[in-house]
C-alpha cells in the first residue's frame, strides 16, 4: 500500500498533533486494515478531539472572552457552538489523495484516517455554510463564487 507525497506530510502532521513530536512512526492504531476491512460501510473516520482542538486554536477569532470565530465562507464571526470543522475538499476525495491504491475501500485504514484529519484540509464554518457547501468539490471559480454567495447572504441577513 504505497503513500503518495500528500499522504506522507498529511500523516506526519496528523501523527505529530495527535500523539506528539516523539510519535512512534511504526504505530497503525487500525493494524495494518484497508479502509473497506475496517469500515465496510465506508462511514467518515471521526475527528480526532486533537485534531479539532488544532484547528479551532489556529482558527481567525475576535480575540474576545470567549472568543467568536470567523467562518472560513461567509467571513462573519460566531461563537463555538455555532461553528463546525469543515473539510475544503470532501474527506473521501481528499483521503484518496493521500494513496495510489484505487478505490478508497483499498486504501490503508491508517491514510484514510489521515484525510480525514489533516488540518491542511480543515477550517471552522458556520453550521449554514458547512450546510450549504455539503459534499461539493468546489475549487477555482467555483469556490470564489461559493464564498461571494455566502457573504452576500449573511451580509443581507446580518449573519445566519
Amino acid at each position: 500500500m504505497a503513500w503518495t507525497n500528500l499522504g506522507n506530510q498529511a500523516l506526519h502532521r496528523v501523527r505529530t498533533i495527535v500523539y506528539g513530536a516523539n510519535y512512534n512512526p511504526n504505530f497503525d492504531a487500525f493494524g495494518g486494515f484497508t479502509y473497506g476491512q475496517h469500515y465496510p460501510n465506508g462511514v467518515r473516520i471521526n475527528f480526532e478531539n486533537a485534531i479539532i482542538q488544532h484547528v479551532i486554536q489556529n482558527a481567525p477569532t475576535d480575540n474576545g472572552q470567549p472568543p467568536w470565530y470567523t467562518c472560513a465562507y461567509c467571513d462573519w464571526e460566531y461563537p463555538r457552538n455555532r461553528c463546525q470543522i469543515d473539510h475544503v475538499i470532501p474527506w473521501h476525495v481528499y483521503s484518496q489523495q493521500m494513496t495510489t491504491n484505487n478505490p478508497l475501500a483499498n486504501a490503508l485504514a491508517l491514510q484514510v484516517w489521515a484525510g480525514c484529519n489533516d488540518p491542511a484540509n480543515l477550517v471552522v464554518a458556520c453550521q449554514p455554510c458547512n450546510g450549504a457547501k455539503g459534499n461539493q468539490v468546489l475549487v477555482g471559480v467555483a469556490m470564489n463564487a461559493f464564498i461571494t454567495n455566502r457573504q452576500n447572504l449573511a451580509n443581507a441577513q446580518q449573519g445566519f
